[in-house]
């Protein structure tokens, strides 16, 4: 392995999370929908994703320690890789900004998926809490049930 194998496992590291965050704009429209079926399977594509990713990282990893095992170093950082290939560790540095920035974008969409996710909870909640009958007679010990606070929402 090489820094070229690194950087073309960076690459792919880097499609990976584009793709992924832009599923992940796409999940907004899902849970405003309400789509359980689609929110399932796109439940299943992070799962396949998480698999990707891990395998792109360790490709990434596997290329940087040979790198330093043929340079004779135990560890390699950021300042040694550019004593040894100053051109690719600038291309390397750019590839990992890249990254961070898309891990940080996917992060924070996951993060608002998250809260849209528990309203859209809160919202059926309060659905089912409206339309569920509740009995107005006594419960099994002869006393009446307490009422059920409910509310309902009216957006997502």
């Amino acid at each position: 392995m090489s820094i070229a194998t690194a950087l073309d496992a960076l690459r792919r590291l880097r499609l990976l999370l584009a793709e992924e965050v832009e599923r992940a704009r796409d999940e907004r429209r899902l849970l405003r929908g309400l789509d359980g079926t689609a929110l399932l399977e796109r439940a299943s594509g992070r799962a396949r994703f998480n698999a990707q990713l891990a395998e792109a990282e360790l490709a990434v990893a596997e290329g940087l320690r040979a790198l330093a095992a043929r340079a004779g170093l135990t560890e390699l950082s950021l300042e040694a890789l550019r004593r040894l290939a100053p051109l690719e560790a600038r291309a390397f540095e750019d590839g990992l900004g890249e990254v961070r920035a898309l891990a940080e974008a996917l992060n924070d969409l996951d993060t608002l998926n998250r809260k849209l996710a528990q309203r859209a909870m809160r919202v059926v909640g309060g659905y089912l809490d409206a339309v569920t009958p509740q009995t107005a007679g006594y419960d099994r010990r002869g006393t009446r049930p307490a009422p059920r606070l409910s509310s309902l929402a009216t957006r997502a």
